[in-house]
């Protein structure tokens, strides 16, 4: 919380000013000359290259200045933000209801609607955005497990998704977003009239993966006609643009999804995540966890020829809380952590920390996530009529949990950094010892 003469400033970097200016300036001497050439008789100098040397340069200049002097300053529960215009406008914390991210940027709303936008990430804006959770705002941010929005969209019940997806929006004959209502789809295009349609008129979606990485899926109708494409999607874990949820729900509507066998593990791993019972997520996590321990065991050979323990297993929620209390790690607020694993080095019994971050050489993974508590980031101004917002929908998977595979590529790397740490001894003993760890670990 930020209280008294504490406070968080959060603007572009000083840099993004500078060359605003070095714009603005040289814009102006180029104009300056070209016009004095012109003024002593020089063929090549005319006063319409002197304006164009102003216009580019020095707007361009004037753009980037301006940008850079946006600025939120938080202090208390006062908020002020001043536009690219340099006009202010004053909030207070409470007048926040709801954090998203877009493409550009963070979009804090209130009860009326947007109240500003910031594109700046860094350690003053994360620590607004964890305050702002811990009030009860809500946040549907990259990387967020279970955000009210992916809820809507990976609702146990088909009849009650509700998302868009978003297309090809640069593409002016293409289709700009694909809103799934449920059992309906709407399909709109860039100045062409929306269309709609069932789920099942789809008679086949084909997925295919560039070298780059990059997928596209292409969606078929009868006669084989093209209805639309998704283009050039990642396979991310926030699926910021849901293409993996549409692939998800046509999936269990029954719509072939082709190509899939063929995507990378990641593309593979997303198509897996859902909801499920109690019972079924804890027998996937058994699952999941098997198929991930060889490569955990041939680390840990690796690890021990260099005189290193690596250590590894299941854990639940209570013993991820011991962990985190032993290792000294920050805590999540409205964790959802169910079930996942963790895994750490050791040396001599004594945990191995990385030198330059001064963090334990240690990770938790989770596999199994809980549905957040109904109304925990409710305020009673909030529309309620919004889908994402609906308490039904929560209510919905209440007592379910959702499964997140874990492809073995995400596991890897993060050992394979342990590893080079180790190697380049940029690492040392701390003084938290094997017997401090929980034995119930």
């Amino acid at each position: 919380m930020i209280s008294g003469r504490q406070k968080l400033l959060i603007r572009a970097p000083g840099t993004t000013r500078i060359i605003g200016v070095a714009g603005m300036v040289f814009g102006g001497l180029m104009a300056f000359w070209c016009y004095r050439d012109y003024l002593r008789g020089n063929e090549t100098a005319s006063v319409g290259m002197s304006l164009g040397f102003l216009l580019i340069f020095g707007t361009m200049g004037l753009w980037l200045w301006c940008y850079g002097c946006r600025m939120l300053l938080v202090r208390g529960e006062e908020v002020l933000f001043r536009d690219i215009f340099f006009r202010k406008h004053r909030f207070v914390l409470d007048d926040i209801r709801s954090v998203r991210w877009g493409h550009d940027g963070f979009v804090f709303s209130g009860s009326t609607g947007k109240l500003f936008k910031i594109y700046d990430y860094g350690a003053d804006c994360k620590l607004l955005l964890n305050i702002l959770e811990e009030r009860g705002v809500q946040m549907d941010l990259p990387g967020q497990i279970l955000s009210p929005e992916q809820i809507a969209a990976d609702h146990p019940c088909p009849d009650k998704r509700r998302f868009t997806v978003w297309a090809s929006p640069w593409l002016p004959k293409g289709v700009s977003g694909i809103e799934v209502r449920g059992r309906q789809l709407a399909v709109s295009r860039l100045f062409r009239k929306e269309f709609t349609c069932r789920c099942l008129n789809v008679t086949e979606i084909r997925l295919k993966e560039s070298r780059e990485g990059r997928l596209n899926a292409r969606m078929y109708g009868g006669k084989g006609k093209c209805l639309a494409k998704i283009r050039d999607f990642s396979a991310d874990v926030s699926d910021v643009r849901r293409a993996f949820a549409f692939l998800r729900h046509m999936a269990e509507l029954g719509i072939p999804v082709k190509g899939t066998e063929k995507t990378s593990e990641y593309a593979q791993c997303l198509m897996q995540n859902r909801f499920v019972s109690n019972s079924e997520g804890q027998s996937l996590f058994q699952e999941e966890y098997e198929r991930l321990c060889p490569l955990l065991g041939r680390y840990a050979s690796v690890f021990s020829n260099l005189g290193i323990q690596l250590e590894y297993g299941p854990i639940d929620r209570k013993q991820k809380e011991e962990l985190e209390k032993s290792l000294a790690l920050g805590r999540i607020a409205h964790d959802t952590f169910n079930r996942g694993f963790f895994f750490c080095l050791w040396k001599d019994k004594k945990l191995l920390v990385d030198k330059k971050a001064s963090l334990p050489l240690a990770e938790m993974v989770m596999i199994l996530a809980e549905a957040p508590e109904i109304g925990m980031a409710r305020h009673e101004e909030q529309d309620k009529k919004a889908p994402y917002l609906e308490e039904s929908l929560m209510a919905d998977v209440e007592n379910l949990l959702y499964i997140r595979p874990v492809p073995k590529s995400a596991i890897k790397q993060m050992l394979e950094y342990f590893l080079n740490k180790v190697k380049k001894k940029q690492i040392y003993v701390s003084d938290i010892t094997r017997a401090s760890i929980s034995p119930e670990v």
